[in-house]
């Protein structure tokens, strides 16, 4: 009910029904391919060492294997917009141009925050083509592409989910996600006091005891009352009239700016929860993948009695984010921008662009989470290594003459 059933499907065939681990490694090798593609559009003479090299650094420096390895589609958001980049600003034709939008679908469809951040940036896109400069470095042509590519994306999802006997929709309780959002951020009690004096809304019963947690929360009206789709019209009625009120309205666009901030700040690796007997991962391994129990039962997951140390990785991804946005300063400076190609300063825009979205989006629509953004950020990294190795290479061919004269 909650996300696409397509994340599903690519577990079960990925899996060949028989070991979760297959699904990591294929989760691997999707996102070194994404990467493969980007490279060879954007920094096309690297080397085969170069290549593990950068792979390597991510490792090392971002939480891209962290995502990578996890069981949930967060790992897809990245791809789309690393497909989405070499689709808009590479130079792409036959072969080519087939698997980098057939990566951006695949991407595309296993994630309804992606979905939504998709549509967003292609009207985006449309109004910013509107300036002869954007059209000079995207054509018309594309951006009408990314919108067919978008609108494929989301019949795809809403077919899959008719041929699985669910509602012709991307998600069944996108309305939940939004009305947990405005209960996190203090509209939603205040409304129903006023509210509930004029309809006879069911949650009114419950509108002096909505925990924080609305949606997960034990003590949810959603849990009690039959759960998030017995009550799809009541809740997108409240959220209307939410958004059309005008104080209301106001105070939402404020913490929809400052959830986006917060958001685009908020990346740290940060371990789980212990997930033993009666989580919803234990029973899944239990029920489709027996053979496996025992693994899980050893696993760090089950049994900790302490939490995993990401601090070094988050105290070098806090170092590299503030250099990428110090590098899209830099791009205001001639020196910089023509030590580097206009297609890689382009990219860096692509990324920060993409960022923000993401941040919105999520911030906006679901909540304040670090691994929205965490599962993005390697993204924005990887072209930062980039852009500061065609910098740098300039630079030395720049200084190469001068010393060797003296």
């Amino acid at each position: 009910m909650d996300r696409p059933i397509t994340y599903g499907l690519f577990i079960r065939h990925s899996s060949m029904a028989e070991s979760l681990f297959w699904v990591m490694f294929t989760q691997g090798l999707l996102t070194s391919l994404a990467i493969y593609f980007l490279l060879r559009q954007f920094y096309s003479s690297i080397t085969p060492f170069g290549f593990i090299g950068l792979l390597l650094a991510l490792t090392a420096c971002t939480s891209i294997s962290y995502y990578t390895s996890f069981l949930t589609p967060d790992l897809f958001t990245p791809i789309f917009w690393t497909c989405l980049a070499i689709l808009l600003l590479g130079n792409l034709s036959g072969r080519s141009f087939f698997w980098v939008t057939f990566l951006a679908w695949f991407a595309l469809i296993m994630h309804s925050s992606t979905l939504v951040a998709a549509v967003l940036f292609t009207i985006i896109l449309a109004i910013a083509s509107l300036w002869r400069r954007v059209r000079a470095v995207i054509p018309v042509k594309k951006t009408v592409m990314v919108g067919l590519l978008t609108l494929v994306s989301w019949l795809s999802v809403m077919s899959i989910h008719l041929a699985h006997n669910a509602p012709f929709a991307v998600q069944q309780a996108g309305h939940a996600f939004f009305l947990g959002r405005l209960n996190e951020i203090g509209l939603l009690r205040p409304h129903l006091q006023k509210a509930c004096a004029e309809k006879n809304y069911p949650i009114c019963k419950y509108k002096d005891e909505i925990p924080d947690d609305f949606l997960w929360g034990q003590d949810s009206p959603s849990r009690k009352d039959g759960g998030w789709v017995a009550h799809k019209t009541e809740y997108r009625d409240i959220i209307w009239n939410i958004l059309t009120t005008p104080r209301d309205l106001k105070n939402f666009a404020i913490f929809a700016v400052n959830g986006t901030l917060m958001q685009l700040a908020y990346f740290r690796i940060e371990d789980t929860g212990a997930m033993r007997e009666q989580t919803p991962p234990f029973e899944a391994v239990k029920q489709y993948f027996p053979r496996e129990l025992i693994s899980y039962k050893i696993a760090h997951q089950h049994h900790r009695n302490h939490f995993l140390d990401f601090s070094g990785h988050n105290t070098r991804q806090q170092y590299l984010f503030f250099g990428f946005i110090l590098l899209l300063a830099g791009l205001g400076h001639p020196g910089v921008r023509r030590r580097m190609t206009p297609s890689m300063a382009h990219l860096l825009l692509f990324c920060a662009i993409a960022l923000v979205i993401n941040a919105f989006v999520c911030s906006t629509f679901s909540t304040v989470v670090s691994r929205y953004q965490g599962r993005l950020l390697w993204l924005a990294i990887l072209v930062e290594f980039v852009a500061i190795i065609q910098i740098g290479t300039h630079w030395y061919a720049e200084r190469k003459p001068s010393r060797e004269r003296a």
